[in-house]
Parts: structure tokens; sequence; C-alpha cells
């Protein structure tokens, strides 16, 4: 699945892209890989904000995994 989000008044934009791996028979693996408009560079305000965008998609990531383990499991993600 590939997502880009449009850079905005608020926004730097940038793209989410979410592959399934099989790195070995019955063993699914999701990557999650994010690509932003801020500007990497040691001390920038940009790293900075980057950092805190960063995990807070971690904690996404992991919500997300978490609802398609219940959906799997025939559960209610509720």
């Amino acid at each position: 699945m590939h997502f880009d989000i449009e850079p905005g008044a608020e926004h730097a934009g940038g793209n989410l892209t979410i592959t399934i791996e099989e790195p070995e028979a019955g063993r699914l693996f999701l990557r999650f890989a994010y690509v932003t408009g801020f500007a990497p560079g040691a001390g920038s305000e940009d790293e900075a904000y980057g950092e805190y965008i960063k995990s807070a998609y971690r904690q996404s990531d992991i919500d997300c995994v978490r609802i398609i383990r219940t959906l799997a499991a025939g559960g209610n993600p509720q």
C-alpha cells in the first residue's frame, strides 16, 4: 500500500509505504516506510520535530498491527 500526503500550510507532506514480506514460510512481516518533508541535519528544528513525528508513526504502526491481528483472529478490534 502506498499513501501520499500532500504538503500544506501546517504539514510538510510525505508518503507512507506498507509492504508485506514473508521472510520464511508462514511468517509475515509488515514494513512501514515513511518519507517526510523535514530536512535532516543534526540539531536542526526539523530534526527534532521529525523525531517526534517518528515516535507518533511508530505508535500508529503498533496499533495498526494490533487491529490486523485482532481481525485475523476473528475478533472485534474495538
